[in-house]
């Protein structure tokens, strides 16, 4: 053969889509709300899954860092696209500035036992200023 190389290469970049066919990345903004009052302006990162109908949605961890600083602005879960659990917003500074549970999509007065979770990460985070 007058280049193996070309067939070694062919062979290495069809075994890598082949692994991670499975791992399609779509902004994170198209496959869950990520909208927060204030808005924030910067990255996003985000895990994602696909679901049996084919549709891409968020799912895992979310993170959201401001532009400006590179610091953590945003952090939460996603369930199946909605917004599940407490998701915490930090100002530009670091300081946590508030801490809001959803379930399901849905914001909510969160329950006693989250309730208790949100307030020792309020006395954490206020510790750490």
């Amino acid at each position: 053969m007058k280049y193996p190389y070309v067939t070694q290469l062919t062979f290495l970049v069809a075994t890598f889509f082949a692994l991670t066919g499975c791992a399609i990345h779509h902004p994170c903004s198209d496959a869950g709300d990520v909208v927060w009052n204030p808005k924030i302006i910067g990255d996003k990162r985000c895990e994602q899954k696909t679901l049996p109908d084919g549709k891409v949605v968020d799912h895992g961890d979310f993170k959201q860092f401001y532009q400006s600083t590179g610091t953590i602005a945003l952090e939460g879960q996603f369930a199946e696209g909605q917004k599940q659990g407490m998701w915490a917003y930090y100002a530009e500074n670091g300081h946590l500035r508030s801490v809001k549970y959803f379930d399901k999509g849905v914001e909510k007065t969160p329950p006693a036992e989250v309730q208790k979770q949100i307030d020792l990460l309020i006395q954490q985070k206020a510790g750490m200023k």
